[in-house]
């Protein structure tokens, strides 16, 4: 053997006795099984039945379905535990766990293997995602895990592109070097358990090569923008608009001028003249002292709407005609309707 191999012997000797430390834990024992509860009831609904003890027969039927029900539960359980167990029956020999390992060393740009904190390093080509580069990425398998329901490993990009929303994605389904498994989850608890070292890095790789917008921390059509705070559409870093009063970022179409000073605003930040219906920021609007809507000071004429100031208008006018009406209606009292 060359260096290169007899270091993946090595990991492969390494890895072997930790599936078969793993094999030598007794698995717990299994519950006793609540069929002494069912026999019991059983018998005691057959004794009401014979006897013709409605009142006791109404009573024992839920408590027996119930019974039926906890051991259908138990019995259920504890064959998916057998099933499992029954499945890690033959650990891994280390000779296949080296075949395993020759094979990725053959089919991954690198493998790399850490004695010291018990890791196989694996890396990726370069993975791109509809037009999206995403860069290699680096799998490390904890292998004292191996075998266990729920086997360790990172995922962790060599050039990060990460979304300029959240620089803790690397991937549109890793985030903090976590990977959302999906689907694959089943698979690759089966491959760990079974040992097959090269099916679970194949299955990590195809995980990669996948993209599912709706289980994506962020989806790929946004990677490169960020949210509008208004309508969410996706907004190019140099496109992006800012409010000038919360610095929320904002899309050209959102992005609306207050007509008094000039200054962007979102839609939280603005407000309507009350009289012209213009675009306000709140600074530029002043109340009417008569009735106290926000009007901008184009719209205000001492500090009073035009609405109240055509309402007192109105109002004098009908003071200065009524004298006048009462005038022309008294002149004409006691005047005897002239003849047709």
């Amino acid at each position: 053997m060359n260096p290169r191999e007899k270091m993946l012997w090595r990991a492969a000797s390494a890895i072997a006795e930790v599936y078969a430390r793993r094999q030598e834990i007794s698995p717990p024992l299994a519950e006793p099984l609540p069929i002494d509860a069912v026999t019991r009831l059983t018998r005691m609904m057959r004794h009401a039945n014979r006897r013709r003890y409605r009142t006791a027969s109404a009573v024992l039927r839920p408590r027996l379905e119930r019974a039926l029900r906890d051991l259908a539960i138990v019995a259920t359980t504890q064959a998916e535990r057998l099933r499992a167990e029954r499945r890690r029956t033959q650990p891994p020999l280390a000779g296949t766990l080296y075949w395993d390992l020759r094979a990725i060393d053959d089919e991954f740009p690198r493998l790399e293997i850490d004695f010291k904190r018990q890791l196989l390093l694996v890396a990726t080509d370069p993975i791109e995602l509809e037009e999206v580069s995403l860069g290699p990425f680096m799998i490390a398998v904890h292998w004292q895990t191996l075998g266990a329901e729920q086997p360790s490993y990172e995922v962790m990009a060599l050039h990060p592109n990460p979304p300029d929303s959240n620089p803790g994605v690397t991937h549109p389904h890793v985030v903090d070097d976590q990977l959302c498994e999906g689907e694959g989850t089943h698979v690759l608890q089966a491959a760990s358990a079974e040992g097959r070292l090269h099916d679970f890095v194949l299955i990590l790789r195809q995980i990669l090569q996948t993209y599912n917008e709706s289980s994506a921390y962020v989806c790929l059509d946004r990677w490169h923008g960020v949210p509008c705070s208004d309508c969410s559409a996706s907004v190019d870093a140099d496109e992006r608009g800012l409010c000038g009063r919360c610095d929320a970022q904002l899309c050209d179409e959102c992005v609306l001028s207050c007509e008094g000073c000039g200054e962007g605003l979102c839609h939280g930040c603005r407000e309507d003249c009350s009289a012209c219906h213009e675009h306000h920021c709140r600074t530029c609007l002043d109340l009417c002292s008569d009735c106290n809507s926000c009007c901008c000071p184009s719209c205000l004429t001492g500090g009073v709407c035009d609405a109240c100031i055509a309402e007192k208008e109105s109002d004098q006018e009908n003071m200065d005609t009524a004298p006048q009406v009462a005038a022309a209606d008294a002149a004409r009292v006691g005047q005897a309707p002239l003849p047709a």
